[in-house]
């Protein structure tokens, strides 16, 4: 019983990363052809478009995360997840701070 809910929810997890990959494709065609003829009405649209994309993005990121149980339904005992774009703000603060930034003088050589 265990063993098929989880694959019941690899199996729908696996569907909306297909289709999520499907709209992308779908958006990036869309996007080389506006970009060629320079239209800007449907530059517009599928600006609108990327906010959908990525928070499909993070709710599959987030169901995947949800499959890290035990059979029992239980959560493991240690998981650390991380989105990327919370990683790629923390580093770029860090960076931004000069955190770092190394001085080196001739003191230090």
């Amino acid at each position: 019983m265990l063993r098929e809910r989880f694959e019941s929810e690899l199996r729908t997890l696996q569907s909306d990363i297909l289709e999520l990959g499907s709209v992308v494709e779908e958006n990036l065609t869309r996007t080389v052809d506006a970009l060629v003829r320079r239209d800007l009405k449907v530059s517009q649209e599928l600006i609108a478009t990327d906010g959908w994309v990525n928070e499909r993005r993070i709710a599959i990121g987030s169901a995947a995360l949800r499959l890290n149980e035990s059979p029992s339904g239980q959560p493991f005992e240690v998981g650390l997840g991380i989105h990327e774009l919370t990683l790629q703000h923390a580093l770029w603060a860090a960076y931004n701070s000069g955190a770092l930034c190394l001085s080196v003088s001739g003191e230090n050589i």
